[in-house]
């Protein structure tokens, strides 16, 4: 009977705080705010509550979310200001409070990023990586658990657009729930209270060495450049819907190969790449006229110009780093580097020709004798970056594809 009770009044306390009768509601606000007093002055801020309390503190807070009461704190008559004044200092305190205990009961973990030096195209590839195959072997049961990460930055990193790319493509893992943004490692020590939960334990509490993006270990580069990875990616349904729409528009009725190329130092195609790639397409496109694909890199503007019918540059068509990286999850093939792209597109099965960012990052680089390329699903990872070997197994995919 009493928990029936206590359901019926935090399901009618919203009626309450606006209740239209001046008397009630103004004597249900003031209720309110005389319980978060009470509560803060007794319990102080993030005390861990039994589940009585923890009953009592959700029926406060129904009354504290409350429009009518944020409206009438914020009144600046003479009589309500001074009022106002402590009612919106115990509205923030009742936040952190509530932030505090939820710290107290959460499971997640907590890791930092740092990052040092210029943000590029293998920093976001080492994320996908340290994503897929770092985080995940943490975990000894092997569930999905989400994770918050703080992202250190050094000063040197200061293109603002590539650390919105950073921060767009973290959004997009599949175990990333919250992202905090420091500059500098010092800002990371001061907001480790709030940053990690209170029920994990001393080992994990005490702030951990950054995992450092730049520097991905060359036996987990090497490992997934030659065998490639597996999910990591959430599928954006906006991004989705994009995607399809920019296959229907522009490249309606063609077989769509997203291709990814190495990037310049200011994160545009290397114009070399791209000059290679456009004479190695020239001849297969000729006897196959339903091959159409989307460069997924942006492209300087001084190179802009009109390209042939059959090319695409998905950024110039007003797309994000995410709706680019759908692009590669979604499209029939794909073809180049194994940046960040080249892994979504991979993780999601898609049939291509996959090259390695750095063929200086290989274990072992093939010199005069190349490996074998690893064959999975119609994948083809070639452990090379020797252009000859590349073209041929670039015409030879491209051939079967377009006979399909």
């Amino acid at each position: 009977m009493i928990e029936r009770i206590s359901k019926w009044l935090l399901a009618q306390a919203p009626q309450w705080v606006e209740h239209p009768n001046w008397l009630i509601r103004r004597t249900s606000q003031l209720t309110v705010l005389g319980s978060l007093g009470t509560r803060i002055t007794v319990h102080g801020l993030g005390h861990p509550l039994d589940k009585e309390h923890e009953k009592h503190e959700q029926f406060i807070e129904s009354f504290a979310t409350s429009p009518s009461l944020r409206d009438y704190v914020q009144a600046r008559r003479p009589l309500q200001h001074r009022i106002g004044v402590l009612a919106r200092t115990l509205l923030l305190l009742q936040g952190a409070d509530a932030r505090l205990r939820e710290l107290a009961r959460s499971q997640q973990s907590t890791f930092a990023l740092k990052i040092e030096g210029r943000l590029d195209q293998r920093v976001l590839r080492n994320l996908l990586i340290w994503h897929n195959h770092v985080v995940r072997s943490s975990f000894d049961d092997r569930e999905e658990r989400a994770i918050d990460i703080a992202l250190v930055l050094a000063s040197a990193c200061g293109d603002e657009r590539r650390v919105f790319e950073l921060i767009s493509a973290s959004f997009m893992l599949e175990q990333v729930r919250n992202i905090s943004v420091f500059w500098g490692e010092e800002s990371v020590d001061l907001a480790v209270p709030t940053l990690i939960s209170n029920t994990a334990p001393d080992c994990q509490r005490a702030r951990r060495e950054a995992w450092d993006l730049g520097r991905t270990p060359v036996d987990l580069v090497d490992y997934v450049t030659r065998r490639g990875t597996a999910g990591g990616i959430k599928v954006v349904q906006d991004a989705r819907k994009r995607t399809q729409d920019f296959f229907k528009t522009a490249l309606l009725g063609q077989v769509v190969i997203a291709v990814s190329l190495k990037e310049d130092a200011d994160g545009t195609v290397d114009p070399t790449e791209l000059a290679w790639l456009l004479h190695a397409l020239d001849t297969v496109v000729e006897r196959h006229s339903r091959l159409g694909f989307v460069i997924l890199n942006r492209l300087a503007p001084s190179r802009w110009q009109r390209w042939p019918a059959h090319i695409r540059f998905a950024r110039h068509q007003g797309f994000s780093l995410q709706d680019a990286i759908s692009i590669a999850q979604f499209a029939d093939g794909y073809i180049g580097v194994l940046d960040i792209f080249g892994l979504a597109a991979n993780a999601a099965a898609r049939p291509g020709i996959y090259v390695p960012l750095d063929e200086g990052e290989l274990l072992a680089p093939p010199a005069v004798e190349h490996s074998p390329a690893v064959v999975k699903d119609r994948q083809v990872m070639l452990a090379s970056c020797d252009r000859a070997r590349i073209e041929s197994a670039l015409i030879s995919f491209l051939e079967d594809l377009g006979r399909l």
